[in-house]
């Protein structure tokens, strides 16, 4: 009986063990496919996430392509430059801001190209710029909306009893009851932006009076003066 049981151990034992090892080999086998199936799920999350992210900024890029600039109510001036003959021309700006203090102030012109008041700065690097208040709303079309070259602009605003009038401290006219005057020099070369030209310039005179009331850019467009 011994020896019977002894002779039946190691086959009970090899059939055990192969039951086990085959157990664990399946363990073994089906973790590896877990893991794989985790793997392949993790890396098409993982893809839609990035396609996710790719559309939505190939979606903020067309939004922002298409979203115009912001359109902000600035104050609205007019630049008084002098003709090849001396006499004044006048125009509306509404791209010009003070850009420095010391030691000198420094303001940022910006004019259209091809225009007259363009030519006349350029050419003599100088003019005076008025800041309008709402009595000059009158003349922003018969000053912006028109050229000198083929309308009297000085005559339209005296149409409108704003007859143009010595400044005191240049040669150029000027709108009476400005908010304020302030004369620019030029302090070197344009710089290119396009359609228009930009002019840093020193301050070297005027009347200050930026506190009172002033046309801004918003009626100018309800006006279709400026875009």
């Amino acid at each position: 009986l011994a020896r019977s049981a002894q002779a039946q151990t190691p086959a009970r034992c090899h059939c055990v063990n192969k039951r086990v090892h085959g157990y664990v080999s399946t363990s073994a086998g089906g973790r590896r496919a877990r893991s794989r199936r985790l793997l392949a799920l993790t890396s098409a999350r993982q893809r839609r996430r990035r396609g996710d992210m790719a559309r939505a900024l190939l979606l903020l890029s067309a939004v922002q392509a298409l979203a115009p600039a912001p359109l902000l109510d600035a104050p609205v001036y007019s630049l008084a430059t002098l003709n090849g003959d001396g006499s004044t021309n006048m125009n509306i700006v509404t791209y010009a801001c003070p850009v420095g203090i010391r030691p000198e102030r420094r303001w940022a012109l910006s004019l259209y190209r091809g225009t007259r008041t363009c030519e006349n700065f350029a050419r003599r690097r100088r003019g005076v710029l008025q800041l309008l208040q709402t009595e000059h709303g009158a003349a922003t079309w018969a000053l912006g909306g028109r050229s000198g070259a083929d309308s009297d602009k000085a005559r339209a605003c005296a149409g409108l009893g704003l007859e143009w009038e010595p400044c005191g401290w240049g040669d150029e006219l000027v709108l009476p009851r400005c908010a304020a005057y302030v004369e620019l020099e030029s302090t070197g070369e344009p710089i290119d932006c396009g359609d228009h030209e930009v002019w840093i310039c020193r301050v070297s005179g005027g009347v200050a009076g930026f506190q009172e009331a002033h046309v801004g850019a918003a009626e100018l467009r309800r006006s279709g003066v400026v875009d």
